[in-house]
């Protein structure tokens, strides 16, 4: 008999929970609805998948994250807590963009030619005279 999708398949309380459970424990949506093929509820395709599961894989996605969150803020305000950097770190790379490997030095010369122009430098470098315009005092 088809659903409101017009489709044969109809909301399984079951499937529900199958999706539920994977999200929870991390598994891809792909691999939920490979995991689910084998029931006689299972639609066939991923579009029929998302049509009648898509308001319980965004609720679910959206309780995981929330739950995630929570505890990722918990350990954040315990300074103490062992994972306290790890979690700071993965929150930074994830949320703010951050990537360790990029770093900015600066460097700092206290030489008598920090003053001088890129122009300038490469003049005394080359053995020339720097005209006193562009010197700088």
């Amino acid at each position: 008999m088809p659903n409101q999708f017009g489709d044969d398949f109809k909301f399984s309380k079951i499937i529900e929970n199958r999706i539920r459970e994977g999200i929870r424990n991390g598994l891809t949506i792909a691999v939920i609805h490979d995991s689910i093929m084998h029931l006689n509820e299972a639609p066939n395709s991923k579009q029929t998948f998302y049509k009648i599961y898509g308001e319980v894989i965004a609720d679910e996605r959206a309780r995981f994250q929330s739950r995630l969150g929570q505890k990722a803020n918990d350990i954040l305000d315990n300074p103490d807590h062992p994972g306290h950097t790890k979690i700071l770190e993965l929150a930074l790379r994830a949320k703010a963009g951050w990537n360790p490997s990029v770093k900015i030095e600066e460097k700092t010369d206290d030489s008598a030619d920090e003053n001088l122009d890129a122009i300038s430098a490469l003049m005394l470098k080359l053995g020339k005279e720097v005209p006193k315009e562009l010197a700088k005092e």
